[in-house]
């Protein structure tokens, strides 16, 4: 027989029930969100920062490093790169920032208009900040002009134009807003000239056509024809009543404003005021670039590719004086009369690198303004005459003259330019990168985040991290030094000094132990950290020091000297291209060298488990060399690699930590990746962006960054299941 639940016992049985049932709920949630928790915050989920932030300090300021390893880049985990797997490699970020273009002083010299990648600069000179930044165009911005400086009640106007753009903005230089968007050319606008009055604008134009622009109104007066190919230059005379251009048609056309119709020169064509023909029948054609008139309006000053400047009379276009001295083209903003009407000083920009100063009415060289051979895309007279600022994108610098001296009053580090140095921290959350013109940035990996070390020394091109929270740097004075730079509280302490000569390399052992930096000097100096004093001097076969590396055991230094450029007591003795000479740095002796390549060698790398040595040079070759002084031919040469047509010639070589995989690069943009045992390539990444300039893995390696001319700084890892 059943029994009978009492009603209370009913009651409690179903509080029962709706207890577990809570509880049961209770639980769920919690583990719900603790799988939330998991996926969304576990190490390795992607972080969600839109762009890269960027810092300066200021001197003293400390910097936050990272406490612990980089945080991956997408969720998935990065593996160590190996040959079996290497085909898996995957771009994970890329960081580029525009280059440096024209440059400009306004009419009064209070501001520089600095063209940066898409955007404008305006920078004070007086007070050395950038006061705004000017975005609006799409494409790499290469045109500027400022409007003259007329009444108070006037605006101060500047134009730009820009690559692979039709159309030309005129900005409001006090507000930084845009007042007009011109259209109506069909090329972009390579060059662009106000009138003395300001009330007009000429654009130069690719698509064979000078426009003439009402300021004021924005709307088009004249659309000048005739030249046959792209237009370069353009400028107005002083007194504003001639338009002078220039073409890749290789000739000078000079237009009256008011008419828009062309004014007669020096040649059988009416429309031609100037033309230049090539040396020989069927020679390669000359196209005239820059252009300017003398302040005095007698004069104009012609530019062109075939690295001449050529100085013609007005009105009747006579060749006044032949300008020869540069070895590459003048540049389309490269050629300016100094504004001074008292003074006859002409400028002349060349993509190899100088700035010649001229006396135009004499046809003589005042002096020569170096950029250290990087090329100078234009140039640009503050008012006053006595100072000139010159740009270079290759550098990514903007450099401020005094033009009778000839030295540099200002150095503007805008950009990094190409990276040619590249190192991570030992626990491989910092990536630390040297541009060419001697820009440092830290890379916070894991935070997407830069701080740029502006002042950490003058214009250093190498570094090597000593410790997680310490750089050190060799500076390019002369003389040069080498300075252990703190991270965290931005202070410097030299550890060499007075070099004898610019210190290019600098290189640390692979126990911390020894700082070696090599210079312009052909020597190489050993700085012992644990014992805080100078080591050994290494005075070897001569020649600029092209690259440093110690090999595996700390107790060796390949130096690779450029025989091109030693000195000797025989100044015509033959040169023998580069020698890699191999020191005991414990006894300071030279044990042997390795001779070979043809050419400078650009790039050494020791093997991190071996005694093994990869070398890249000019001379297109990559060679592997036998360091092993118990096997039977020390120092002889392993391996040679000649690059083939579509690599060019390797430029850089590293090893992966675990001394399994090499990677090359060459000039071509490509990346090899080599297994060693037997040598051969396993896999290529065709990267683009010009030469590759670096490569560095880091010490886990599981990343691989390389930097080259045009693309930027990249970081590849590999994605997947782990090879055993």
């Amino acid at each position: 027989m059943p029994i009978k639940k009492t009603p209370q016992q009913a009651r409690l049985n179903l509080c029962l029930l709706l207890v577990v049932t809570f509880l049961a709920i209770l639980l769920l949630g919690v583990l719900i969100v603790g799988v939330f928790l998991v996926v969304v915050l576990k190490p390795g989920a992607e972080e969600t920062t839109p762009a890269p932030a960027r810092e300066t300090p200021q001197p003293g300021r400390s910097i936050s490093l990272p406490t612990s390893t980089p945080t991956p880049l997408v969720a998935s985990q990065p593996f160590s790169l190996n040959t079996a797997t290497v085909g898996n490699i995957t771009e994970v970020r890329q960081m580029t920032e525009g280059k440096v273009g024209v440059a400009q002083y306004a009419p009064d010299g209070h501001l520089i208009a600095i063209a940066m990648g898409n955007d404008l600069l305006l920078y004070d000179p007086l007070n050395q900040v950038i006061l705004s930044t000017l975005k609006g165009h799409t494409g790499a911005v290469n045109a500027l002009a400022f409007s003259p400086v007329l009444d108070q009640g006037m605006p101060t106007l500047l134009a730009s134009g820009a690559m692979d753009e039709t159309s030309l903005l005129v900005w409001d230089v006090q507000t930084g807003r845009s007042l007009w968007r011109l259209e109506g050319h069909t090329g972009w606008i390579r060059s662009l000239a106000f009138s003395p009055d300001g009330s007009l604008l000429a654009s130069a134009s690719t698509d064979r056509t000078i426009r003439v622009w009402d300021v004021q109104q924005g709307g088009t007066i004249h659309t000048l024809t005739g030249h046959t190919d792209m237009v370069s230059g353009v400028a107005f005379s002083p007194d504003g009543s001639l338009l002078a251009s220039t073409s890749r048609d290789g000739t000078v056309r000079l237009w009256e404003v008011r008419t828009g119709t062309p004014a007669s020169g020096s040649t059988d064509d009416p429309a031609v005021f100037f033309a230049i023909t090539p040396d020989a029948p069927g020679g390669k054609p000359v196209w005239t670039t820059g252009i300017a008139f003398s302040p005095d309006g007698s004069r104009l000053a012609v530019g062109a590719t075939d690295a001449v400047v050529r100085v013609l009379a007005l009105p009747d276009g006579r060749l006044l004086q032949t300008l020869t001295g540069h070895t590459a083209l003048v540049t389309i903003q490269g050629v300016a009369f100094n504004p001074d009407p008292g003074e006859t000083t002409l400028a002349s920009a060349s993509q190899d690198g100088t700035v010649r100063l001229w006396d135009a009415e004499r046809g003589t060289l005042r002096g020569v303004l170096d950029h250290r051979g990087l090329p100078v895309v234009g140039l640009s007279w503050h008012p006053g005459g006595t100072l000139l600022v010159t740009s270079s994108d290759v550098s990514g610098t903007v450099l401020v003259w005094d033009a009778e001296r000839g030295t540099v009053e200002e150095r503007l580090p805008i950009a990094q330019g190409p990276l040619v140095a590249l190192d991570y921290s030992p626990d491989g959350s910092v990536l630390a990168t040297g541009g060419a013109n001697g820009t440092l940035r830290l890379h916070m990996l894991a935070r997407d985040h830069q701080v740029s070390l502006a002042n950490a020394s003058r214009t250093s091109q190498s570094l090597a991290f000593l410790s997680r929270t310490e750089l050190v740097i060799a500076t390019s004075s002369d003389p040069g030094s080498v300075v252990r730079f703190d991270l965290e509280t931005r202070t410097s302490v030299p550890i060499l000094r007075d070099l004898g000569g610019q210190a290019l390399q600098v290189a640390i052992s692979p126990d911390r132990s020894l700082v070696a930096a090599g210079g312009s000097d052909q020597t190489v100096t050993v700085w012992d950290i644990r014992h805080d004093r100078q080591g050994h001097v290494l005075e070897g076969p001569g020649g600029n020091i092209s690259a440093l590396a110690f090999d595996h055991s700390s107790t060796r230094l390949i130096v690779s000297y450029d025989q091109a450029s030693r000195t000797t007591a025989e100044p015509d003795a033959p040169s023998e291209g580069a020698v890699l000479a191999v020191w005991d740095v414990t006894s300071g002796l030279l044990q042997y060298t390795l001779h070979g390549h043809e050419n400078t060698i650009t790039s050494v790398a020791a093997h991190p488990g071996r005694p093994l040595l990869a070398s890249t040079s000019l001379d297109g070759t990559l060679r592997l060399w036998d360091l092993d002084l118990a096997g039977e031919h020390p120092g002889t040469e392993r391996h040679r690699i000649e690059a083939d047509e579509e690599q060019e010639r390797f430029t850089s070589v590293a090893f992966a930590p675990d001394g399994q995989l090499m990677v090359t690069g060459s000039a071509s943009g490509q990346v090899q990746f080599w297994s060693l045992e037997p040598l051969e390539m396993v896999h290529t990444l065709d990267i683009g962006g010009g030469s590759v300039l670096a490569l560095a893995f880091r010490p886990d390696g599981k990343q691989l960054a390389v930097s080259s001319r045009f693309g930027g700084l990249r970081l590849f890892e590999q994605r997947g299941k782990e090879h055993p």
